[in-house]
């Protein structure tokens, strides 16, 4: 007897990713990222995100959080246009700022308020595992 699939024909999958919605996207990502740093007492941030998030991203458990940054890599490094994008809208926004690009240092321009509207929109499971995210790059 022949086994059956589930194999869904490529055009059908066409149409479904028009409508993929990722569990998070990589600015909201990154805006509760820095809510966390924020709340933590970090208003300062210098590190490079893309080693951190790719590490961060090869573990399963934060696959659901890290599903829309994808890497690139230019034969010398890795690099994300997501995490790129990100920072822009949230330096647009004024959330952040860039102090100096070539020591790769943000300030988080967050308040109170602006980090409790947005760790109110999470489980405190997605924080608690932003905050190991955190941590795997404290221990780099």
């Amino acid at each position: 007897m022949e086994k059956l699939t589930n194999k869904i024909p490529p055009e059908t999958e066409r149409y479904l990713n028009n409508f993929y919605q990722p569990y998070i996207t990589a600015y909201k990502f990154l805006e509760l990222f820095f809510a966390v740093l924020y709340k933590q007492g970090t208003t300062r941030y210098q590190r490079e995100f893309s080693e951190i998030i790719r590490t961060a991203k090869e573990q399963e458990k934060f696959k659901n959080l890290l599903q829309d940054i994808h890497f690139k890599s230019n034969g010398i490094y890795y690099y994300s246009d997501q995490i790129d994008e990100g920072i822009s809208s949230l330096k647009v926004c004024e959330l952040i700022e860039t102090v100096s690009p070539q020591e790769k240092i943000i300030v988080i321009n967050y308040t109170e308020n602006i980090v409790n509207m947005i760790l109110s929109q999470y489980s405190a499971d997605d924080i608690e595992k932003v905050t190991e995210i955190i941590m795997i790059n404290n221990h780099k």
